[in-house]
């Protein structure tokens, strides 16, 4: 068992007609006593890494499929796999947070997942998620699970990190990922340590090996490594394990370099992760004048916010606070000035009065400008 712990655009031609997409699907045991809160932040980190790729990648991305707390269950895992849509140049994204194990006799390196409250029979084993996604045209699939590995030290401090302002998008950034992303075909697979040993996290990072794993990936975006699968997974096991010596986590690469078969849109489309969401960003549509996005602040207010609403900035990391709180309506006029900005993460909403946001909390990525 795991202890704190801890895997469109324009039809311009025919290529764009089914435009390259990130299918994403979390499913977070966050009402655990035990490490529900850090399995709560291992869904902010897989939700705000996945919604930043598509800047990088120029994949479009459906809305993330997250699934916490009492709909993290074996039944409707399978249902929603089984369930995607997928073309062969897509990129789905598998991500698990929560108690793990594996039978005494099971041959296989990778666990099984215990999901929320399930008996023994409903427990879903890795190696089901590898079979599922395998049937699914795509050009890459990641699955993570971030669990125990083990029959039913204390931490240090990571190899790797996040940056504590804003995500900037730069064309280094843009080859890096895209060399990783893009110039592979096949399967990975991760899981939070290997047979016989235990997976472990905090309220603040969340699950060791889901930080370490996207850490690593922005490091790879900043030209810090080399962009390959399996410099990402040994720096992933080298994080982990300063993190929490004992603990190595469980890596499989199956594929082939392969480009894909059409250039990714240079305008990739974010399917709004929520009205709200979709509000901001056309706030921050420099198609638009400056006039007429001042002119939307006042229906938007209104018709998602309370009036002692207040918004707060973190960094890429998820912890550091970029700017203190502030009334919605400021917020919402500043990002008609700011330049630069290109999206908006919604990290964490709670509702008020009449079912309106009384806090929301947001990470921005702008655009890299010297």
């Amino acid at each position: 068992m795991k202890k704190i712990l801890l895997v469109l655009a324009t039809v311009m031609c025919f290529w764009e007609i089914k435009a390259q997409t990130i299918h994403a699907v979390c499913f977070a045991d966050t009402l655990d006593d035990g490490i529900g809160k850090s399995c709560a932040k291992d869904v902010s980190t897989f939700k705000n890494n996945v919604y930043s790729l598509h800047q990088f990648l120029g994949y479009d991305i459906n809305p993330i499929k997250v699934f916490a707390g009492k709909e993290c269950k074996g039944g409707i895992l399978r249902n929603v796999l089984n369930g995607l849509q997928t073309s062969p140049d897509d990129i789905i994204m598998f991500h698990y947070a929560g108690h793990g194990g594996r039978a005494e006799t099971s041959p296989d390196k990778f666990p099984q997942m215990d999901m929320y409250n399930e008996p023994p029979e409903n427990y879903v084993y890795v190696s089901e998620v590898r079979r599922i996604l395998a049937s699914k045209p795509s050009r890459l699939r990641i699955i993570v699970a971030d669990c125990c590995n083990k029959q039913a030290s204390w931490y240090r401090s990571p190899v790797y990190g996040f940056e504590r302002g804003a995500t900037i998008v730069k064309d280094q950034n843009k080859a890096n990922l895209k060399k990783l992303f893009l110039d592979f075909k096949g399967e990975i697979v991760i899981s939070g340590c290997k047979a016989g040993q235990t997976s472990a996290g905090d309220n603040e990072k969340g699950g060791f090996c889901t930080y370490s794993y996207f850490a690593v990936l922005n490091a790879v975006g900043s030209g810090a490594l080399k962009p390959d699968w399996n410099t990402v997974c040994n720096e992933t096991q080298k994080s982990v394990s300063a993190m929490n010596p004992g603990q190595i986590p469980e890596y499989e690469i199956n594929g082939s370099i392969g480009t894909p078969s059409a250039p990714p849109n240079p305008n990739p489309s974010v399917y709004p992760q929520s009205p709200l969401a979709e509000a901001l960003a056309m706030l921050i549509n420099k198609n638009n004048s400056l006039d007429s996005r001042l002119s939307m602040v006042s229906t938007i207010l209104s018709n998602y916010f309370t009036p002692d609403a207040m918004v707060i900035e973190i960094g890429a990391d998820l912890q550091t606070h970029i700017e203190e709180y502030e009334n919605a309506e400021s917020f919402l006029k500043g990002i008609c000035f700011a330049p630069n900005l290109v999206q908006i993460n919604i990290i964490d909403e709670k509702l008020g009065y009449g079912n309106k946001r009384c806090f929301v909390k947001i990470h921005q990525i702008r655009r890299y400008k010297n």
